[in-house]
């Protein structure tokens, strides 16, 4: 494989990669969860097939000192625009997560307020039945009866 076609094969994997984290991006910010989901196999295909063509330039350094000039501008402008994609991404990632995050203790925490008391009566005798509560670590009233 002559030096060009190695740096040409680069610049698609790093452009794919590129575009398949782009639309991961937009998917992100429109909160399409099932187009994020859908994403994954593409992103590890072009993940992986990016990998092996940065591996190849690594173990032939010398095809890209002899690839073209403009082959080498290509690939340093396609690398720029994963860097600029992943960093997007990385940002956009953290978000969902912290989102995800408060959503699941904003349910955690509508339900254990909706939760009812075990005690049937409250401490002033009123009947508790069906009444929220907040005291879920107040101590349970229990009566014992003893017979001789």
């Amino acid at each position: 494989m002559t030096p060009n076609e190695m740096t040409r094969r680069a610049v698609d994997a790093t452009l794919s990669l590129a575009d398949v984290i782009d639309e991961e991006n937009k998917a992100l910010a429109q909160a399409r969860v099932e187009r994020v989901s859908a994403l994954q196999d593409a992103k590890q295909t072009a993940s992986d097939i990016f990998e092996a063509r940065i591996r190849e330039l690594k173990d032939h350094p010398d095809h890209l000192t002899q690839a073209a000039p403009t082959m080498r501008l290509q690939l340093e402008t396609a690398k720029q625009r994963l860097d600029e994609v992943a960093t997007v991404n990385i940002n956009a990632l953290r978000s969902a997560i912290e989102l995800n995050k408060r959503l699941a203790q904003r349910i955690a925490h509508s339900v254990d307020r909706q939760r009812v008391s075990a005690s049937g009566y409250t401490q002033t005798g009123a009947s508790a039945a069906g009444q929220p509560t907040n005291h879920l670590n107040d101590p349970m009233p229990i009566s014992l009866n003893e017979t001789l």
